[in-house]
């Protein structure tokens, strides 16, 4: 490596220590975003699941980033469900079985990943807090896609699916 020449009334150059890398988990990144109102276009399957409460599994609206275990337990009960659905209902209907020949929801984006229409996420503002100290937080809610999440997270968890906001 070249030395720098220094340059008149400028000091030498010293090396200096770098700055600590930044530590943070993987997603933290995107619920800052959600948290600050950003809504992005396209998420991943585990993405949408992590940080938006699933309709279909829905008690009461959890604010973001703050999702309970029974919550979390719902959620796991109904995407079991919502996977076998896929593996076995028809394209147009998850709820119905395929006709022989046609291929499933599951078969379909196994073939060409994702080609359905974007998930439904609905956007709830909450009131927490007292009068004197109010906390707005905010929870996602997934309305619509819930089969097409399953299988996308069984089939091709690192691919995005377009997302439409309500």
């Amino acid at each position: 490596m070249a030395k720098q020449l220094p340059l008149p009334g400028i000091p030498a150059y010293k090396k200096v220590k770098a700055a600590p890398k930044e530590t943070t988990k993987p997603g933290d990144k995107l619920e800052e975003e959600l948290k600050a109102g950003n809504r992005p276009l396209f998420m991943t399957a585990g993405e949408i699941m992590k940080h938006a409460n699933l309709g279909d599994a829905w008690n009461h609206l959890e604010p973001l980033g703050e999702k309970s275990d029974e919550q979390k337990a719902r959620e796991a009960t109904v995407m079991r469900q919502k996977t076998e659905e896929a593996k076995v209902g028809g394209v147009n209907n998850s709820h119905k079985p395929a006709f022989p020949g046609n291929p499933t929801l599951a078969d379909s984006i196994r073939e060409k990943g994702y080609e359905g229409a974007p998930i439904q996420i609905s956007d709830h503002t909450l009131f927490h807090g007292t009068e004197e100290k109010p906390e707005i937080k905010h929870s996602l809610f997934v309305k619509e896609g819930h089969h097409r999440l399953a299988a996308m997270k069984l089939l091709h968890p690192q691919q995005f699916i377009p997302v439409n906001w309500r």
